[in-house]
């Protein structure tokens, strides 16, 4: 596994921050409610044989819930992800189908009770939104004749970077603190931090400095990692322009580009250049040149 999965796993394998990702932005209100009591883990890794070849997976954080009499209800998992995923959603189903194989081959179908998999995405990307598919059906046109019977694949996935006010207010703990590191990140707003107190120092600033790859996050776990009440303006004072100039920089590029797109467009309209030719020409990419060809034609 990546650094980055083991640290995200370290944080979020803990069963109370684990079952408030789960009640607060999953489920949302309905009449359930998973207690941290009743989760317990289980292996992430995942073997299934195909022809007679093994296949091995490794899910980020996986759990079993239990109801009060000790019997399993379901298998929880949950999928990390800095940057969207195209195939994600067929990832997804591989994992989960890997899991209802696991639990056939545990012991003689007749005897065994199968229970259901559910999976979420957690996303911590924060300069741009999650634009992958979000199910099979985004991979395609699905005629209007086999829609019915068109088995569509949804997956969920959990923007933290991009939370309502109103859904960070109902979280908690270090969950909370990392919803909020996110979106100051994300508005490039550094001035008025929180003052929400972080639990596992060590675990949050590890995963912050991966996901932003800012390792003055690494630092920090060394300077606070024996101090109590650790919050998350004291994390943000010694960086704060660290994140200012990315946010600079991150402008900058996205102007250059723009120019960039102004350019292409006009050499679109001369028909005088090939479509590679403007690629090179301008340095965008050869899909973004034919979406913008597209999009001259479409006018």
């Amino acid at each position: 596994m990546h650094a980055k999965d083991q640290l995200e796993k370290n944080l979020f394998t803990d069963n109370g921050i684990f079952a408030e990702l789960w009640n607060c932005l999953v489920f949302r209100g309905i009449l359930f409610r998973l207690l941290p009591k009743d989760l317990s883990d289980v292996s992430p890794e995942l073997v299934s044989v195909v022809k007679g070849e093994p296949i091995k997976r490794f899910r980020d954080v996986m759990k079993v819930y239990r109801d009060e009499a000790g019997f399993n209800i379901a298998y929880m998992g949950l999928e990390n992800q800095t940057h969207p995923d195209k195939w994600m959603p067929i990832r997804v189903m591989g994992y989960d189908w890997m899991t209802y194989d696991r639990q056939l081959n545990e012991g003689h179908e007749s005897e065994r009770k199968i229970i259901p998999v559910y999976t979420v995405v957690l996303y911590f990307g924060y300069n741009k939104q999650w634009t992958a598919p979000r199910s099979l059906r985004d991979y395609f046109e699905v005629p209007k004749s086999l829609e019915p019977f068109f088995n569509d694949y949804p997956i969920h996935v959990i923007e933290l970077a991009w939370l309502t006010d109103e859904e960070i207010e109902a979280l908690s703990g270090d969950l909370k603190v990392v919803a909020m590191c996110l979106r100051c990140m994300r508005k490039k707003e550094f001035d008025n931090i929180p003052k929400a107190t972080i639990k596992r120092v060590e675990a949050v600033f590890a995963l912050l400095a991966k996901i932003s790859g800012n390792h003055d996050f690494e630092d920090l776990i060394e300077k606070y990692r024996s101090k109590e009440n650790v919050t998350m303006a004291d994390a943000f004072e010694p960086i704060r322009e660290v994140f200012r100039a990315e946010g600079w920089k991150l402008g900058v590029d996205e102007g250059r580009k723009l120019g960039m797109e102004d350019v292409a467009r006009n050499l679109i309209a001369m028909h005088v250049l090939s479509r590679g030719d403007i690629a090179k020409a301008t340095g965008l990419a050869i899909d973004e040149v034919r979406a913008l060809e597209e999009a001259h034609c479409a006018r």
